[in-house]
């Protein structure tokens, strides 16, 4: 419908669309609900493709269901068909099938050009599976040597790689690696590492670079590598270069973790939103909201007596 002319100046520029394909997560630290926080945070507009439901809470995952491929390809056919998405993040997959019905469509004009991101989410970090054998064989088909960007974990690159990480030495080698499958550039994140420091390290063909971040205490939180990833796609979806895409990303996360959401017993969560809620607490507390409502009422509204008065 077209905008009435005494409107159209205060009509915004739309944001950047980022597509994120992945499981989700009922406690909303992890998977598709995570990356439309970190999207929105920072400044994209989050589009969500769900590719499985989860049974899980940030202590475990407890029981996975695929969706079913054909409707993931006619979710995702719709939003390229109808929206200028211009960056692609996926996480969780599930099946081959699944894994399939998305290449097919991102080889589709014009999710053929837009950065991809890959976070190749193979095992929870319960332990329990979330792609199984023919999944992993179609995601390194179909899916690397199409991605801008693979984002694994320790685990994840010695499974793609063949190499067992040890040190700086060897965690170069498996991404130079998984770039000779085809990736455009590997990025080896340090969370589970050994290290004294947690080192994010960005391999390409044309060089290297570190992102080195103190280790929280209390271990891991809940969602990290979602985050992470779907930061770097927005960056990307923004017009940022590579590298400072995930020196932007990287900077994010870091305050994210510095202020985590212990929401129950297991491992914490984070919140993109931070920032959000404290200008809507600023808000709030200017207007005078957040009091005690009938005091708000009494404040305001005199009775007739009063007013009689």
């Amino acid at each position: 419908m077209p905008v009435p002319r005494d409107r159209e100046e205060r009509v915004a520029a739309p944001p950047p669309a980022v597509l994120a394909a992945g499981g989700f997560d009922p406690c909303g630290g992890a998977g598709v609900l995570a990356d439309l926080k970190a999207i929105h945070a920072l400044g994209g507009w989050g589009l969500a493709v769900i590719t499985a439901q989860t049974v899980q809470t940030p202590r475990r995952v407890a029981g996975v269901e695929p969706v079913a491929a054909e409707l993931v390809r006619r979710q995702v056919r719709s939003l390229r068909e109808d929206l200028p998405i211009a960056a692609i993040k996926t996480g969780m997959l599930a099946t081959a099938a699944v894994i399939e019905a998305l290449a097919a469509e991102f080889e589709r004009e014009p999710l053929d050009a837009v950065p991809l991101v890959v976070d190749p989410v193979l095992v929870a970090s319960s332990g329990a599976p979330l792609l199984d054998g023919p999944g992993r064989a179609a995601l390194e088909r179909r899916l690397l040597r199409r991605a801008t960007l693979v984002t694994p974990n320790r685990p994840e690159a010695e499974a793609l790689s063949g190499v067992a990480i040890r040190d700086a030495a060897t965690a170069r080698a498996a991404a130079r690696a998984i770039l000779a499958r085809g990736a455009r550039a590997v990025l080896i994140k340090g969370g589970h590492r050994d290290e004294a420091e947690a080192i994010d390290l960005l391999v390409t063909a044309e060089g290297e670079w570190e992102w080195r971040a103190s280790r929280q205490p209390g271990g891991g939180a809940h969602g990290t590598g979602c985050l992470l990833a779907a930061a770097i796609a927005t960056a990307l979806a923004r017009g940022a270069a590579l590298a400072a895409a995930v020196g932007t990303a990287h900077e994010r996360l870091q305050a994210w973790i510095s202020r985590p959401v212990r929401l129950g017993r297991g491992p914490a969560c984070l919140d993109p939103l931070l920032a959000c809620r404290a200008a809507i607490g600023q808000d709030q507390a200017a207007r005078g909201e957040g009091r005690d409502p009938t005091r708000r009422a009494r404040d305001g509204n005199p009775s007739r007596e009063e007013g009689a008065r």
